[in-house]
């Protein structure tokens, strides 16, 4: 198991929403990216975006996060920090380490704080659509991170009916210049393979770094089920 042992505190945490499929609480459709929260100068604050995303998820519902209603571009703070830090568990729970783990962060690593650990776990909360992503703006290498793959079960499932043979694989990111619905697109491959997709919200953090750096990466965690599959992989920035 590789672990992350040194957390980047963000600058910028990209915020996005996905309609979620009724019944059922999974996310569906198309990732929005609905915002950001902004952390410079000892302050954090939430600001909404007003774009072609943002009239999108209003059409499927979007409303904002409950203790900040969708209001464009208005800046959110005061207790931004206390509202985010419900949607990661407390270091006092008594699996704590467990759950570090299970997104591949050492119990040891350094710089973990509430803004940091959501970025790197996305935040996510069954049912109301939200997650938070990193940025890594002026991150220096070296450091680490997960991503999980986009439209496996459209993709890398036809290919890979039991996607447990993936677990250590290397992968590899590749640019689609000419995708016809996302000119940003980057696919993440396997034996040639298209697995999925790098997630929106997080195309143009892996294009820059592959720009500026060496990346390398693999398939670390699967979960989820057979027909409902999540797969991660572990992106090593150098």
């Amino acid at each position: 198991m590789k672990l992350i042992t040194r957390i980047i505190e963000p600058k910028k945490v990209t915020v996005i929403w996905q309609a979620p499929e009724n019944g059922s609480g999974y996310p569906i459709g198309k990732r929005l990216v609905v915002g950001e929260i902004r952390n410079e100068g000892g302050k954090t604050w939430l600001k909404y975006y007003n774009n072609q995303d943002t009239e999108e998820a209003v059409k499927q519902g979007f409303t904002g996060l409950t203790s900040y209603p969708y209001e464009p571009d208005k800046e959110f703070n005061g207790t931004l920090l206390d509202v985010l830090s419900k949607r990661v568990p407390p270091s006092s729970r008594t699996d704590y380490e467990n759950y570090l783990r299970s997104y591949r962060i050492s119990p040891h690593a350094e710089g973990i704080s509430v803004l940091s650990l959501l970025a790197y776990t996305t935040g996510e909360i069954a049912g109301d659509g939200f997650t938070f992503l990193h940025s890594f703006e002026d991150a220096q290498p070296p450091f680490d991170f997960t991503i999980q793959i986009a439209g496996f079960r459209y993709n890398g499932l036809k290919v890979f009916s039991n996607p447990n043979v993936l677990q250590d694989k290397q992968v590899a990111f590749v640019l689609e210049n000419s995708n016809p619905h996302d000119k940003d697109a980057v696919a993440i491959t396997c034996e040639g393979q298209t697995l999925g997709y790098v997630p929106r919200g997080l195309t143009g953090v892996v294009r820059t770094l592959m720009a500026r750096y060496k990346v390398s990466t693999s398939v670390e965690r699967i979960n989820g089920t057979l027909d409902r599959p999540n797969i991660f992989i572990f992106v090593e920035v150098r």
